[in-house]
């Protein structure tokens, strides 16, 4: 990356797109700790506010000044993403807590941080220095406003057991093991199935979920209504665009479920019972034929 050679269009065409990025993330935050957590919810949704405001701003600017700005997110992508974020698409994974959705944030605010820093460090033209440190400085009040929001949440959940301690103690004896085990089977059934009912969703796809979902159901012996709090750590919204990216989401989280129960399961039946459920999932999630290109 060359900062040296911006123009004022090339920096605000970068920012444009930054902030229509933030704002997706910002809302797919929201939507993972909006039933958990209303405080932060809050504050998450003023941060899309402001950013939209910003993006209003650059997008009236480039109409004053006749500029259809492109974006070079090459730039961007130069400053690797921050370890603590894992991949790209990282907002559905189990279990994920309000904490850990802001620390998150705040690892990516920080980013966008530093790459307007350097251009401020780096450009040539005045004008765009001046407007790179003024990003910059607008990032880091976020970030640390995110802090301030992290740092409440850290508090919260350290008066709490962490929400996959929660989830464990519901397989703490075989018998408790096995009725929660086949009341996400039938939950999850019933969700596929619904995604398959969608008038949205293509006849192939819609044969391919119910497929997937025949096989949760074969699978589940009759169960008992799912508790409140396991289903909110279990069937957290999905993010996904397309009905079966959606399944493809909820069977891989249910899989990564089986997983941890399977680790920390306190006897072999419930080893048992974790390794099944994984393998099902398995089938079901092959039903679903493979992931189209990224």
């Amino acid at each position: 990356m060359n900062a040296r050679s911006w123009t004022q269009a090339s920096l605000m065409a970068a920012a444009a797109e930054i902030e229509r990025r933030d704002v997706d993330r910002y809302r797919e935050e929201v939507l993972l700790v909006a039933r958990r957590d209303d405080d932060i919810a809050r504050c998450l949704e003023g941060l899309i506010a402001d950013k939209t405001l910003h993006l209003q701003a650059i997008l009236e600017w480039a109409v004053n000044a006749d500029e259809a700005p492109v974006p070079d997110m090459s730039a961007l992508l130069d400053f690797p993403i921050d370890p603590r974020l894992g991949d790209e698409d990282w907002a559905d994974p189990a279990l994920l807590s309000p904490y850990l959705v802001l620390a998150k944030a705040t690892a990516a605010n920080m980013r966008v941080f530093r790459f307007y820093s350097y251009v401020a460090a780096e450009a040539a033209d005045p004008t765009v220095k001046s407007l790179a440190e003024s990003f910059a400085r607008e990032e880091l009040a976020r970030a640390n406003k995110l802090r301030e929001v992290r740092r409440l949440a850290w508090r919260q959940e350290g008066r709490q057991r962490a929400r996959w301690h929660d989830l464990l103690a519901w397989f703490s004896d075989d018998a408790k093991a096995a009725d929660v085990t086949a009341a996400i089977e039938a939950r999850a059934a019933a969700q596929i199935e619904k995604l398959a009912a969608d008038a949205a969703t293509p006849p192939a796809e819609a044969k391919k979920l119910r497929e997937a979902a025949h096989i949760l159901r074969v699978s589940a012996r009759p169960a008992p209504n799912l508790a409140d709090d396991v289903a909110e750590i279990v069937f957290t919204p999905l993010t996904a665009s397309s009905s079966v990216d959606r399944a493809r989401q909820l069977f891989q989280r249910l899989f990564d479920i089986s997983t941890m129960v399977a680790k920390h399961a306190p006897s072999e039946a419930i080893i048992r019972l974790a390794q099944k459920t994984a393998a099902t999932l398995v089938l079901a999630f092959e039903k679903l034929g493979p992931a189209g290109p990224e």
